[in-house]
């Protein structure tokens, strides 16, 4: 079952919906071409040992296929020391559904099976086919669906005999019809979201070694099923996944040493539960060799999704991870808080239907903007006179704050031409202080809303960095005089690098496609470069002549390391 190819078979001889395909091995580029061609575009390339989205590419036409196949090959390679792919027809905009279980022959039997089939996961938050976000139960599934689903699963196994932790994944569309994926013949990243859904928290990796010793599974979980379909679950949870990559560039890896570091507090009472599953810590260097995954964060609630949703947003606001790492907590709190999400509109298409032209940060509203810098001036407890706030060096992004009195402000907005503008009244609980660490502080205003602001640090220049909801921002506060003449200030000029094509991130340069000497179109392919065991193709930002390459097929290159050059003032080939 852990290969696409046999697995698909298998399945279909259990009588288990799949997703229309070639039912085997792809023989050559020219045997993928004519089978695309025969199911018709788009298409799914995949790796026939893969898993976790790892050789897998998205095929529109022959040219893409053309480029995706040797890349779809290498990852495999890479991950599984195997690079036989397989291909299927592309469902447009389905969820992705799966279904944990544990299975083993029953004591002195090699016949009758005990198969524990858990409450689905929905995970369809994803990119570059790996998932981000993960929930437990699925918004989308009605009963009579889950119940139809967990009987196909039941057959699968019962099938095979299989034995141990598993999952079976599906892919679902609007009107609930549901298509076998695969088989991952081993425990997920995102069993978490199970256990803390379940009824008693069963420990899956418990269960997992128990089958493997032969013991069975576990009594108590078979006592807790009873005679029902699947185990049964109570609340809500949801499962994020924190990775080293750079949502704003396209998910590209980020490296460098996180610092500094602080994970959100781990809570676990009658109503809630906070789980972090982490392999870093504070000091620990990112490099390009692994996959860039930090932890999980796992949020559960008695009280339903919202309320699940609701903490796992203030999980993120308080996971503190430093500078030197770009990193995807501030996209999750955009999507949690999204308000398709919050419906449970969650296909697979969410990313690219609601972030169209990419993930460009979280915006902040002019309240919020106004709150923030209220909240600063508090923090440095300059509360005497008027003090201007500058949010990222930007004069249309200034806020004037006059105290009235110890807990009320009068705010205004200035535009870009320096003209003052909504006028707000802010009124704070208290005069905050640091909690917990030094670097969050929570600061209550008289509406009952609590703003937690992660202080990362203030440079020579006197630029505080700080965080607030996922918003990223740089704060410099001034006196009146000192933002009236600062207007005058030249921005730093910025080098010219129009003829130059700077690496988006660390890794190793693994081949040129084009030669020196040609002429390159917008968009072309120039290159190839490995990070954390992904093929990433590098395309030309303009028209022009390439001048002289500047790395070496195989050498390893850091972010903004030149690749190659164009002829100056070449326009045009």
């Amino acid at each position: 079952m852990g290969c696409k190819i046999q697995s698909k078979k298998i399945a279909i001889d259990a009588g288990v919906s799949v997703i229309p395909g070639f039912e085997d091995e792809l023989e050559s580029f020219d045997h993928a071409i004519q089978v695309a061609n025969d199911l018709g575009y788009p298409v799914l390339l995949k790796a026939a040992a893969g898993g976790g989205g790892k050789g897998m590419r998205i095929c529109y036409n022959d040219q893409s296929l053309k480029e995706n196949f040797t890349l779809a090959k290498a990852e495999a390679q890479n991950f599984f020391n195997d690079n036989r792919l397989l291909v299927e027809k592309y469902v447009d905009n389905p969820h992705h559904i799966e279904f944990q279980l544990l299975s083993a022959f029953q004591k002195d039997s090699k016949e009758k099976m005990d198969i524990l089939v858990f409450c689905e996961r929905e995970c369809s938050i994803q990119r570059r086919h790996q998932k981000i976000l993960e929930e437990s139960p699925s918004p989308l599934l009605k009963e009579e669906t889950r119940l139809a689903m967990v009987k196909e699963v039941k057959q699968l196994v019962r099938n095979t005999g299989y034995t141990s932790a598993g999952t079976v994944e599906f892919l679902v569309d609007k009107e609930q019809n549901f298509y076998f994926l695969e088989m991952n013949t081993r425990l997920q990243v995102e069993h978490p979201v199970t256990e803390t859904v379940s009824v008693g928290y069963p420990d899956l990796v418990k269960g997992m070694l128990w089958i493997g010793a032969d013991w069975g599974i576990p009594q108590e979980y078979l006592d807790t099923i009873g005679s029902e379909s699947y185990y049964p679950f109570h609340g809500h949870s949801i499962e994020a996944r924190i990775y080293a990559e750079d949502p704003v560039r396209d998910f590209l890896p980020s490296t460098g040493p996180l610092i500094p570091y602080r994970e959100p507090i781990e809570v676990e009472t009658t109503d809630q539960i906070l789980r972090v599953d982490s392999g870093v810590a504070e000091g620990h260097v990112v490099t390009p060799h692994y996959d860039p995954m930090l932890s999980k964060v796992i949020a559960w609630s008695a009280n339903g999704r919202q309320a699940s949703l609701d903490q796992l947003h203030q999980a993120m606001q308080e996971y503190v991870i430093g500078q030197n790492i770009q990193h995807n907590a501030r996209l999750v709190m955009d999507v949690v808080n999204h308000e398709a999400f919050r419906k449970g509109n969650t296909p697979t298409s969410f990313l690219p239907k609601h972030y169209v032209d990419g993930f460009h940060g979280v915006k902040l509203s002019n309240k919020e903007k106004q709150e923030l810098a209220t909240c600063m001036v508090a923090l440095t407890k300059n509360m005497k006179s008027r003090v201007i706030v500058r949010l990222n060096s930007n004069l249309g992004e200034a806020v004037g704050v006059e105290p009235l009195d110890s807990f009320s402000f009068k705010t205004t907005m200035f535009n870009e031409e320096g003209v003052e503008y909504d006028e707000q009244i802010i009124v704070l609980d208290e005069v905050p202080s640091f909690k917990k660490s030094d670097l969050l502080a929570y600061i209550s205003l008289n509406n009952g809303d609590i703003k937690t602001i992660q202080v990362l640090g203030e440079d020579e220049t006197g630029e505080i960095s700080i965080e607030m909801k996922g918003a990223a921002i740089k704060v410099v506060l001034q006196t009146p005089r000192e933002f009236e003449l600062s207007k005058y200030m030249h921005p730093p000029k910025e080098p010219d690098t129009t003829d130059f094509v700077l690496s988006p991130m660390p890794g190793t340069l693994v081949s040129y496609a084009v030669e020196e000497g040609e002429a390159v179109q917008i968009g072309q392919e120039l290159c190839v470069i490995e990070a954390m065991k992904m093929q990433n193709i590098i395309r030309s930002p303009r028209a022009g002549i390439i001048a002289s390459f500047h790395g070496v097929a195989g050498s390893s290159i850091m972010v903004d390391t030149v690749i190659l050059e164009f002829v100056s003032d070449e326009c045009s080939p």
